[in-house]
């Protein structure tokens, strides 16, 4: 894989362009010109993939539907299979229909499964790839809570997956939430204090990252009254 092409497929795992996350109108202007440009050709793979990401962005907003987005995706692999931006994209979207949808039981395994197994993949060659690692790891925690009976073991590859990330990006708030939320889950244990120790010191970091996010504060509020 080319440096370029390692470039686009991180910037596809951040949801991001060059200049950061798009407006929602920004996006919303996107999908219409992708739409425009796939009725003239509608196996143009990188327009796929263009709207997809738009389209995944907004339903994380509340605004379309993540099923749409999984379509494009869906479509631009079976053109182009392995495109790692189609995989991320895929994996995101997936992720994104189990947060924004009421799916029923087995639906919703089943899209969190095939995102983790998305992201996989596209670690399987990008395998440093910090954002990518991140959102793996918040699938994890979700598929912890779900199937109890696979709660250790994705635990213990989320904690892996963060911390790696981390290490290549400091500067991601939501890492650092989650690294300290799974600390906690996986308490009571014989290293419990240092755990403990750590969850908090994982969500003040977090807050220091985003200290206009109430969440933050309450997370870290109750580290510490646990703590007392």
């Amino acid at each position: 894989m080319t440096d370029e092409a390692k470039s686009r497929a991180s910037r596809c795992f951040a949801r991001t362009g060059p200049g950061g996350i798009p407006s929602r109108r920004d996006l919303r202007a996107t999908v219409a010109a992708c739409t425009e440009r796939l009725r003239r050709d509608p196996d143009d793979v990188e327009e796929l993939i263009r709207r997809g990401t738009a389209l995944t962005i907004l339903a994380g907003n509340g605004d379309g539907r993540a099923r749409d987005a999984e379509e494009d995706f869906d479509r631009a692999l079976r053109l182009r299979p392995g495109d790692l931006l189609a995989l991320g994209g895929r994996a995101g979207a997936r992720f994104s229909r189990c947060k924004s949808e009421r799916l029923p039981d087995d639906h919703y395994l089943r899209c969190l499964r095939g995102a983790i197994a998305d992201w996989s993949e596209v670690l399987r060659t990008l395998p440093d790839e910090p954002h990518g690692l991140a959102a793996r790891a918040f699938a994890l925690h979700d598929l912890s809570l779900a199937v109890p009976a696979e709660r250790s073991e994705s635990l213990a590859q989320a904690m892996e997956d963060l911390d790696r990330s981390i290490a290549r990006l400091p500067g991601n708030g939501d890492a650092f939430l989650l690294r300290g939320t799974i600390r906690l889950a996986r308490l009571p244990a014989a290293d419990s204090l240092p755990s403990l120790e750590s969850s908090i010191a994982d969500f003040e970091l977090a807050l220091q990252l985003g200290p206009d996010q109430p969440g933050r504060h309450a997370r870290l509020a109750a580290a510490l009254a646990q703590a007392a």
